[in-house]
């Protein structure tokens, strides 16, 4: 025997129409009606925007559908009785719809602010860190700049065999096996006096450069040894 109404189905591409039918009149209620009203108007939405996308026999077929639903809900109740059914089943059924609709909605709507939530304040930390280490930076480096300045004031006019003040290494390393900012000259070249920076050879001063990560250029020994004097306020 052929159901009341025949289950129905179009696809065009990820578009797919649809409806489970019903086997017998009694088994239509206002959801099936919903449903096949939604189907249908799809349809007609699609076919305006494609034409050919949905035949006319099916368009014909869902109204039909829809219109055999509507015989199957009224039964042989009045018009005016007909259309308060109709109502009612509508209504109940949106209202459902709505209550889930709004509950998803909410549960989306919260699940999305939690997730916005911890990406701002990941970035805050973040952002919070990246301050704390350019801060910490640059405190270091002004620290060394100001203690530097004050070695070189005080080496500058000190005697000749009075002690010099250690002017640190001012820049970052180059490399992570060099010298750290801020680091002292090493202990086996020794610059504590004037007289000590006038006998210094060309592999001390070699390492030197390599440490501080500076240049001390000059003709000759002597000019090289000036240079590193200037660079610690030294009068060599």
């Amino acid at each position: 025997m052929a159901p009341y109404i025949p289950a129905f189905k179009l696809s065009e591409g990820n578009i797919s129409m649809e409806h489970p039918g019903a086997a017998k009149a009694s088994d239509v209620d206002s959801s099936l009606l919903l449903r096949i009203g939604n189907t249908l108007k799809c349809a007609r939405h699609l076919k305006e925007v494609r034409f050919a996308a949905v035949p006319d026999e099916e368009l014909a077929k869902l109204i039909k559908h829809e219109h055999l639903a509507v015989s199957a809900l009224a039964g042989s109740a009045p018009q005016d009785d007909l259309a308060d059914r109709l109502t009612a089943s509508l209504t109940a059924v949106l209202d459902a719809k709505f209550v889930d609709f709004k509950k998803d909605m909410q549960q989306y709507v919260d699940a999305k602010f939690v997730d916005f939530k911890q990406y701002v304040d990941d970035k805050f930390v973040d952002f919070k860190q990246y301050v704390d280490d350019k801060f910490a930076g640059q405190e270091v480096l002004i620290t060394v700049h100001n203690s530097n300045t004050l070695a070189r004031v005080y080496n500058s006019g000190v005697l000749q065999n009075a002690t010099l003040m250690p002017v640190k290494k001012e820049c970052r390393p180059s490399l992570p096996s060099r010298a750290a900012l801020g680091a002292v000259p090493p202990p086996n070249i020794s610059l504590a006096t004037r007289q000590n920076l006038k006998v210094l050879t060309g592999a001390q001063i070699d390492q030197l450069e390599e440490f501080y990560e500076e240049r001390f250029a000059g003709q000759d020994m002597v000019a090289r040894r000036e240079a590193l004097g200037v660079f610690l306020g030294a009068i060599v």
